[in-house]
């Protein structure tokens, strides 16, 4: 799990909502395919699957509380190409990865936002955790993950 801000004015696509943090399982090509031929090496280790499983999870712990403002989960930017960032690095060796890139910036917002948008981590984090634990993340379906509303910029 990699933890980190983005700006507070993202919207899940096809939205007016404003995005409480957008998750992401892809941060390289996969190495079987032809845009992944550079990372062909890691290929029989690379497990993208259980990286959108776990994602998955995440997203479905959100959507669990109902109507919330702050159970808007969206997709951060796919077809990324990051093989030398930890969550990069860490799939090409067949870790799952799960990027969590929360609304706002510390200075953004006052303490009781931060409170909430801390709370929404921590019930994303169980998500994982839970699904871990009791095996129902491997039971997911990894294409689960492509139905996850990607988030847009506002204009």
């Amino acid at each position: 799990m990699d933890l980190h801000h983005q700006a507070p004015y993202y919207e899940v696509d096809g939205t007016d909502d404003l995005v409480t943090y957008s998750i992401s399982a892809q941060f390289v090509p996969d190495p079987s395919s032809p845009s992944g031929q550079d990372y062909a090496k890691y290929a029989k280790n690379y497990n993208y699957d259980f990286s959108r499983q776990l994602n998955v999870a995440v997203y479905n712990a959100m959507k669990e509380q109902g109507n919330s403002p702050y159970g808007n989960i969206s997709l951060y930017p796919q077809n990324q190409n990051l093989p030398g960032t930890a969550l990069g690095a860490f799939a090409l060796n067949g870790s799952g990865t799960v990027l969590f890139e929360v609304r706002g910036q510390t200075q953004s917002f006052g303490q009781k936002k931060k409170g909430i948008l801390i709370k929404a981590v921590e019930r994303g984090l169980y998500g994982i955790i839970d699904g871990v634990t009791d095996g129902s993340v491997y039971k997911i379906n990894p294409e689960e993950y492509e139905s996850i509303p990607l988030t847009e910029g506002r204009q």
